[in-house]
């Protein structure tokens, strides 16, 4: 019987860049996917009108069950989703906040991209849990939910995820 090997790194990182190509983390994901030629990953498969949907998805007042259900998902799952498995589906380009590879500045220049118009692809919003009156919170200098990090009278301040909701 054959041993099974685990591949080393750099070999486990060729195959996932085969998959999806080469991976640049300096980058936003968005960035990253307006330079692909839309569905030529996806030779072959039955393509709609539209072959990429971007989802941003924005952590309001939870217990981010919505995110455990959608990982676990089997039918389909959120990796066919991703890789555009579905025949007659868009590619699914996620742009999670715990999900994501990509952090800080990287991450929220997706939500800026698409709050900018610059996308050149559709996108939805997916709001997890209540909206929060940040009024109630930004009266003593405060805020419910935060993503990213804004200057505001020369402070860097958090950005409320009903204000990237109402953008």
């Amino acid at each position: 019987m054959e041993e099974l090997t685990m591949p080393t790194a750099p070999a486990a990182q060729a195959a996932v860049e085969e998959q999806v190509g080469a991976i640049d983390f300096l980058t936003s994901s968005a960035e990253r996917e307006l330079l692909k030629v839309p569905g030529a990953d996806r030779e072959g498969a039955l393509l709609g009108p539209i072959k990429v949907v971007h989802a941003f998805w924005l952590a309001g007042m939870s217990c981010d069950g919505c995110t455990v259900a959608v990982t676990g998902a089997s039918a389909p799952s959120v990796e066919d989703l991703l890789l555009g498995r579905l025949p007659g589906v868009p590619r699914v380009v996620l742009h999670h906040p715990v999900t994501s590879v990509e952090a800080g500045a990287a991450f929220v220049r997706n939500y800026e991209m698409a709050a900018n118009g610059e996308l050149n692809a559709p996108y939805v919003v997916i709001y997890e849990g209540s909206i929060a009156d940040e009024r109630i919170a930004s009266a003593t200098g405060g805020y419910w939910c935060g993503m990213g990090v804004e200057e505001v009278d020369g402070t860097p301040q958090p950005v409320p995820t009903t204000t990237w909701l109402s953008r």
